[in-house]
């Protein structure tokens, strides 16, 4: 029985050291954890808006990015994709947030078909640049539809937007 109570009491008082308010180690490492994967979420969110060189886009996704043009930056996105003979219509929008139309434009474009992965299948990979027809207006969007060979919407898995250049600016007056 003593040594019951002695067994108590030395567990009674090495509770008293601690503050149960202190965090538990492998509490803090939890919260940690949980802190870098929202930053981790934020940082990719933020990568995903910042204008680039060239944007990549899975057909199925209906989401737009930043693509960086001649120092502009001009948003784009995949509206839809249909089939067209034995390959993919896809149809974008570019936006123009800038204060001037832009005309007489290019757009390079690369498609493939992509295996399970998200990677391309070697010997499917395209590559063309294309005219955009009439002006992408200030503060406003072009809607050009593009037929991509070869490729059918089922298997279509990568376009990759870039090289977009205007040869004529037309100030908004």
């Amino acid at each position: 029985m003593v040594r019951v109570m002695v067994l108590l009491g030395s567990l009674v008082v090495a509770g008293c050291g601690s503050d149960s308010r202190t965090p538990q180690p492998n509490v803090e490492m939890t919260l940690l954890r949980n802190r870098v994967e929202a930053l981790e979420t934020r940082l990719l969110a933020v990568q995903y808006r910042q204008p680039a060189d060239y944007v990549s886009f899975k057909p199925s996704e209906k989401n737009w990015q930043w693509l960086t043009s001649q120092g502009f930056p001009l948003r784009v996105g995949i509206r839809g994709t249909k089939a067209s003979g034995n390959g993919s219509e896809v149809s974008f929008d570019i936006g123009n947030p800038l204060a001037m139309d832009l005309g007489t434009c290019t757009i390079k474009l690369i498609w493939a078909e992509t295996d399970s992965q998200g990677i391309a299948v070697a010997g499917t990979r395209h590559e063309d640049v294309r005219e955009i027809e009439g002006w992408i207006p200030a503060g406003g969007y072009a809607a050009p539809d593009f037929t991509l060979e070869d490729i059918p919407p089922p298997k279509l898995g990568l376009v990759t937007v870039s090289d977009l250049n205007c040869l004529k600016l037309r100030e908004r007056q």
